[in-house]
C-alpha cells in the first residue's frame, strides 16, 4: 500500500473518531435523569455522572416521616442514576460495544436495591 494513501485513511478514521467524540461529549454534558416516585411525593433529577442536581418534594412527602422520606429520595435517585447510566450506555455504545469506556459505563451502573439504605451501612 503507498504510504500516502495509509496516511490519508489514518488522518480520515482519527477525523470520524474525533467528530464522534466531540459529539458524544455534548450529548454527555446535556444528559439528565429525571425520575419521579410512584406515589408522586419525590422527583430527582441527576446528572449524567449520577450526581444529584434536584430534589423536589410534594406536598403528600410531608406526611411521611423522616426515615420514610429518606428511603424514599434514595430509591428515587438509585432509579434516575440506572436511567441515566442506560441512556449513556446507548451513547457509548456508538464508539464501539467492546471499549473501555463502555466497560466503564457497564461497571458503574448500581444493580436495584445497590442504594438502598441499608447497604449503604
Amino acid at each position: 500500500m503507498d504510504p500516502q494513501v495509509w496516511i490519508e485513511d489514518y488522518e480520515g478514521r482519527l477525523a470520524e473518531l474525533k467528530a464522534k467524540s466531540d459529539g458524544l461529549n455534548e450529548r454527555y454534558e446535556a444528559m439528565r435523569g429525571r425520575v419521579t416516585s410512584e406515589d408522586g411525593r419525590v422527583t430527582v433529577e441527576v446528572g449524567p455522572n449520577g450526581g444529584l442536581l434536584a430534589v423536589e418534594l410534594g406536598r403528600r412527602a410531608y406526611e411521611l416521616a423522616p426515615d420514610a422520606l429518606g428511603a424514599l429520595i434514595v430509591r428515587t435517585a438509585g432509579h434516575a442514576q440506572r436511567q441515566t447510566a442506560s441512556r449513556l450506555l446507548e451513547v457509548f455504545q456508538e464508539l464501539g460495544a467492546d471499549t473501555e469506556a463502555m466497560r466503564f459505563v457497564q461497571d458503574s451502573i448500581p444493580a436495584d436495591g445497590e442504594n438502598s439504605r441499608e447497604n449503604a451501612r
